[in-house]
């Protein structure tokens, strides 16, 4: 193991090299980094620490940055990382160099692409990238195989890559808010996939095979252009919620009918006479309609 050089930073021992890393951080954005035991992403401003004397936890929430010194590399063993609301139009390559990040949120800026070097951040766990200017996701998002929450709502995004179907281990997925007009079959190829939100595209149609997944528990198909769902539908056997208000679905998908665990459906209350008989059904087996 190499040894590396200790020093006092904000009154904690911390590695030098990332003590130099934070202060080119201060130098722009002209303020000190308060140091915390605890840092997350809901609000907050600063650093936190580790064990091993290195930075586990950073967040820049609100500071105007535009990009990130050339010695954010050296945050090696940085766990979780918030760079919400601070004015980048640019993913900062240098991100894609920390080996250990598990949480990264980037959401709230400017941003219209994200490298292809994404993918190597093979131990990320949970991504936000909300409210940018993505039209596209790179192929290479199939390389998070550690991947569990995926949020992308609020961009732009017109088509998905079929490497998403190798996020084996992905459990919720955010999709809602962009421009989606369909789905690739290898979107059904998500075993672990538990939440699923698509509300506000401009879907026509799924795939028949989103049959497949089937730990699915909550599916939002809201505000689409719907005109029908696919029999496999009946197949998820674990789905306990589905919304499928604001689309134009001609008859009500008996397919729903099938679902044994069905818990609530969300469905258009001009709709509840046209879909009177299969509400019925649903309700008589305890379903709560919404």
């Amino acid at each position: 193991m190499v040894n590396k050089d200790i020093i006092k930073y904000q009154g904690t021992e911390i590695i030098a090299q990332e003590a130099e890393a934070l202060q080119d951080i201060e130098n722009i954005i002209e303020k000190g980094l308060p140091l915390f035991k605890k840092v997350s992403m809901f609000g907050g401003f600063g650093f936190s620490v580790d064990s091993n004397f290195s930075v586990s936890a950073l967040s820049l929430y609100k500071e105007k940055l535009h990009s990130l010194p050339n010695s954010f590399v050296n945050f090696a063993n940085l766990k979780n990382l918030y760079l919400s609301e601070t004015n980048l139009k640019v993913f900062p390559e240098t991100i894609c160099n920390l080996p250990n990040l598990k949480f990264l949120d980037i959401s709230s800026n400017n941003i219209e692409q994200l490298p292809k070097t994404i993918g190597h951040l093979e131990n990320l766990e949970v991504f936000y990238t909300v409210r940018n200017k993505l039209k596209e996701v790179p192929e290479t998002i199939g390389n998070l195989k550690s991947l569990k929450e995926l949020y992308l709502y609020g961009n732009k995004i017109e088509t998905l890559p079929d490497s998403l179907g190798r996020l084996k281990n992905l459990e919720t997925l955010y999709l809602n808010m962009n421009s989606l007009t369909k789905l690739s079959n290898s979107f059904c190829s998500l075993p672990s996939l538990r939440v699923l939100h698509l509300d506000k595209n401009h879907l026509t149609y799924l795939p028949d095979c989103i049959g497949q997944l089937q730990s699915l528990n909550y599916l939002s198909l809201w505000h689409n252009n719907l005109t029908e769902i696919p029999n496999s539908i009946g197949k998820l056997k674990n789905l306990e919620w589905i919304v499928l208000t604001q689309n134009k679905l001609k008859t009500f998908p008996d397919a729903i009918l099938q679902l044994p665990n069905l818990k609530y459906i969300n469905v258009d209350l001009d709709q509840n006479f046209k879909f009177y008989d299969s509400i019925c059904i649903l309700s008589d087996r305890g379903v709560i309609i919404k």
